[in-house]
């Protein structure tokens, strides 16, 4: 996301620059004594001195650009890199110089690795025109293999290897540089098929490469031909073992010059090279060799795996892990086996979301790209406008306006549907509260219906069950009345709503004094877990009152609820009635309320402790939920 970040700002900072070159006949203009002259005569002689500075303005522009992104295409710095080739470009659409056709080339190499193929080869074939024209003939040499190179990055290497071909009659028929010549035989080695039968003639072609590439000095392309030497003599029967030692050349030239990818490349190489030797000892019953090339093995990606680290080379990272637990689990070390095998699933874990932000970071560099060159489009209507004078200026004065009202009208419509949706609000607030307070009303008319019908019937049973019911029901019917009396829709003062139920059910009490107290620690909870611990503590009061204090006139019940972590809650229920026995809970006399209890606490996923100890004890450990 960095480098998208990088892009909006040189964007910004070529549009600034753009915008103050349109200006820049005002500041000619000041040069020269023009106070004398007509009005007519000052604007014609502005538009002269315009006229003649804006294309060296632009080709000013032009170099800078193309300039600075060289700077970041040596650097590797791919995003920065396009956005200056391509305002380079903009600006010099019909330059047609060797060098720009080098920009072409190096641009084509970088939109190939985003997946641009097409646009590619439409730049590599620019390059080939301009060099054609000019009959630059190392030039054309070198489109031929950035072209081949292409064909090969999309899986085309016959249509590559046909292009080599024609290369390869230009380097004979005219003297090419030896760098050039080097990358010639290094992109047909690549583009062969490594075959056994094949493998003489391209380790022939790897000799003759190598020591081109040592005359220039060029060690990214020294190290090329010899890591493709190793991988070469991998399919050589009678050399094989030579492959290790090209390998090695090629490390050591990597790190000899800190080349720290092609560092980790090789010795990712080397080590799975080491690792198959190693299975075939092992195959073979040599043990003791087998362990030592293990080991060997294990040196090779262990410190690939660092410089991988390093660089946050994820895609290494990834298989080298993976290297890891497959070798260290066929050797039967099991614990750092696992150990890698977790950290291979990471790396790919964060590989899978890098090429997501990839992926966002392309559509948000396609959208400040095209900003960008809409920019550039307006920026030209406005040097445009300038030679036409107050005409033009009459229709910015009229576009503003149009835009200024735009603006406004716009305003107030956001206004307008800011006010309707607070009145949509306020009126679901209003129907809510309508709705829990008919449903409060609603459940004490069955509440009464409920009364009214036991009133029929003289068995206490009957009556016995319709109280119980009636309890239950004043408690749900006492979480809407709050619900409807309280600002907030959501969440019950639990404080409050202990206190009024507690009381409204110790009222039947009136032969006993018992002293009820209850510690909420404002504390609010939603509707279910309100409704589910009020019911519990409708039975917890209702048992207290009918076994607790059977042979006392008086005593003490006490309620607690506490936060004791965050949205996790401890409510306690305690009276120093007879108590009981814990084993006997489930008799007749108690196990309906301690069914119904462990049945609510069930519904809040609570966890219900029991202790009779001086009087009887709920505790309940539950979280906060919101259904």
């Amino acid at each position: 996301m960095d480098s998208i970040s990088q892009k909006s700002r040189q964007s910004s900072h070529l549009f600034l620059f753009s915008i103050i070159n349109t200006d820049i006949y005002g500041l000619m203009t000041n040069i020269f004594p023009l106070k004398k002259l007509t009005f007519y005569y000052k604007e014609k002689i502005k538009l002269i001195i315009l006229f003649i500075l804006f294309p060296l303005i632009a080709f000013a522009q032009n170099i800078d650009a193309l300039k600075k992104a060289e700077l970041f295409y040596a650097k590797s710095q791919d995003d920065s890199a396009i956005v200056y080739f391509e305002k380079g470009f903009y600006n010099c659409a019909n330059c047609k110089t060797i060098k720009m056709a080098n920009y072409f080339l190096n641009y084509a190499n970088i939109i190939k690795i985003n997946g641009k193929t097409d646009i590619a080869l439409q730049y590599i074939l620019k390059a080939e025109s301009i060099f054609s024209k000019s009959k630059n003939y190392e030039g054309i040499v070198k489109t031929k293999l950035v072209q081949a190179e292409l064909y090969r990055f999309i899986g085309e290497e016959i249509k590559g290897i046909n292009i080599l071909k024609e290369a390869k009659k230009i380097i004979d028929a005219h003297p090419i540089r030896a760098k050039i010549r080097a990358i010639y035989y290094d992109r047909k080695i690549a583009l062969t098929p490594k075959t056994e039968k094949t493998a003489p003639e391209l380790i022939e072609l790897c000799n003759i490469a190598l020591p081109l590439a040592k005359e220039t000095n060029d060690y990214k392309l020294q190290f090329s031909i010899l890591n493709e030497m190793g991988y070469t003599y991998t399919f050589s029967k009678k050399e094989k073992y030579k492959a290790e030692e090209k390998y090695k050349e090629a490390l050591q030239i990597a790190k000899k010059h800190s080349l720290e990818y092609e560092t980790c490349d090789v010795l990712f190489t080397l080590g799975i090279y080491t690792i198959k030797n190693a299975i075939a000892l092992k195959k073979e019953n040599k043990i003791k060799e087998s362990l030592q090339k293990f080991d060997e093995y294990k040196s090779y990606h262990e410190e690939a795996l660092k410089i991988a680290n390093k660089l946050n080379y994820l895609i290494k990272q990834r298989d080298i892990t993976y290297y890891l637990y497959i070798s260290y689990r066929d050797f039967q070390q099991y614990k750092p086996a696992m150990e890698y095998c977790q950290t291979a699933y990471k790396y790919e874990i964060k590989r899978l979301e890098q090429s997501k932000e990839k992926e966002i970071a392309e559509v948000e560099g396609q959208y400040i790209s095209e900003k960008k060159d809409l920019q550039i489009k307006q920026n030209k209507l406005k040097i445009q406008k300038q030679y036409f004078g107050l005409f033009f200026l009459l229709i910015g004065l009229i576009t503003l306006f149009y835009f200024f009202k735009k603006a406004k009208d716009a305003k107030n419509n956001i206004q307008l549907q800011k006010n309707k949706i607070e009145e949509i609000s306020n009126q679901k607030t209003v129907l809510l509260k309508e709705i829990h307070h008919r449903v409060k009303n609603n459940l004490q008319v069955i509440s009464s219906l409920l009364y009214l019908q036991a009133n029929r019937y003289d068995l206490p049973e009957i009556k016995k069950m319709v109280n119980d019911s009636h309890k239950h029901i004043n408690a749900i019917a006492l979480v809407h009345e709050m619900l409807y009396n309280n600002d907030d829709l959501e969440l019950i003062f639990m404080q409050k709503y202990l206190e009024e139920l507690g009381t409204k059910i110790l009222q039947i009490s009136v032969n006993k004094k018992i002293k009820y107290r209850v510690e909420a620690n404002n504390i609010s909870l939603p509707l279910d877990c309100a409704t589910s611990l009020g019911l519990i503590l409708n039975e917890l009061l209702s048992n207290s009152l009918k076994h607790a204090f059977v042979d006392k006139k008086s005593g003490n019940i006490s309620v607690s609820l506490q936060e004791i972590a965050s949205n996790n809650y401890q409510f306690t229920y305690q009276d120093n009635g007879i108590g009981m026995d814990l084993n006997e809970t489930n008799k007749k006399s108690t196990s309906l309320g301690v069914k119904l209890i462990k049945m609510f606490a069930e519904e809040m996923d609570a966890d219900l402790k029991i202790e009779s100890n001086n009087g009887l004890s709920y505790t309940l450990f539950f979280k906060k939920i919101h259904k």
